[in-house]
């Protein structure tokens, strides 16, 4: 009977363990997805609102150059027209949907990294590799401290320069059969590590998804972009296209006009807010 009984809790016991690795065995990604959705999103929005109203100050920049005479009009004309395209592309990168997915792809990818463990090749390798940076540092300093070499490289760099001295120092690296060997080992291991890596993420569910909706993102982007400053025939960026200042002030004002309706789509203002300065401030008597 006690036998019985001993052998009915080992039963639920075993029973519950299998629950329990069953409950945990779910597809990593289920609970890999830890951060906030909502920072995330803020993030994006502020570096939105941030990227269209630089746009908008370097368009009023281009504007007000276009209305200037003088020495040095034309070639600052050209330097903000310059800016304001830098700028339209940060902006077009911020809004860029295959940006996100990007991003996102990115934190999958180091969760996935995150997750291996003690026994996986992926872990085990990496530790090879850190064991063998440590050990090609330390061949490195024993090399290059010692008085011998510091004698040889002070004395070279004195009579024939900093880049003959380097050539000294490279030299001297390249002949120890030693840093050689933990060099080439380095770079094998990196190689294998990089097919490890491939390997995990193609196999992850979530990167997979991922990665096929950063495809048909990058489809449709090219299919739907339409350059700012040009017609559809003419795509050439605004600093090689633009050629007086008529174009480009109606192509500030354009730009001015976009960044003025996206920033009116998420409440902001044109103009980036000022931190509040202390009133507390001492004035001279």
């Amino acid at each position: 009977m006690q036998y019985s009984a001993r052998r009915f809790q080992t039963l639920v016991f075993v029973s519950l363990s299998l629950l329990l690795c069953v409950t945990f065995a779910e597809p990593a990604f289920a609970a890999r997805r830890s951060r906030s959705n909502g920072a995330a999103s803020a993030a994006r929005r502020a570096s939105t609102i941030k990227a269209a109203q630089a746009q908008y100050a370097a368009a009023q920049s281009v504007l007000s150059a276009a209305q200037a005479t003088g020495a040095g009009a034309e070639a600052r004309l050209r330097s903000v027209i310059a800016e304001m395209n830098g700028a339209a592309m940060e902006l077009r990168k911020s809004r860029s949907a295959s940006h996100e997915i990007l991003q996102d792809q990115a934190e999958i990818e180091e969760d996935i990294l995150a997750e291996q463990t003690a026994k996986t090749p992926y872990y085990q390798i990496t530790e090879e590799i850190r064991a063998t940076k440590e050990h090609l540092v330390a061949t490195e300093k024993k090399l290059t401290e010692s008085a011998d070499f510091i004698h040889k490289y002070d004395q070279v760099r004195s009579n024939d320069g900093a880049q003959a001295a380097f050539r000294l120092r490279q030299t001297t690296l390249e002949n120890d059969t030693d840093y050689l060997l933990q060099k080439t080992t380095l770079t094998t291991l990196s190689e294998k590590r990089d097919v490890l890596k491939r390997e995990l993420f193609h196999k992850d569910k979530e990167w997979l998804a991922h990665q096929a909706q950063l495809a048909e993102a990058h489809k449709e982007e090219r299919e739907a972009s339409i350059d700012l400053y040009g017609s559809a025939k003419e795509r050439a960026e605004p600093k090689e296209q633009i050629k007086t200042a008529q174009q480009a002030a109606a192509a500030a004002r354009e730009s001015m006009a976009q960044a003025q309706q996206i920033l009116s789509k998420l409440g902001a203002s044109v103009t980036a807010t000022k931190p509040k300065t202390s009133s507390t401030t001492k004035t001279k008597k």
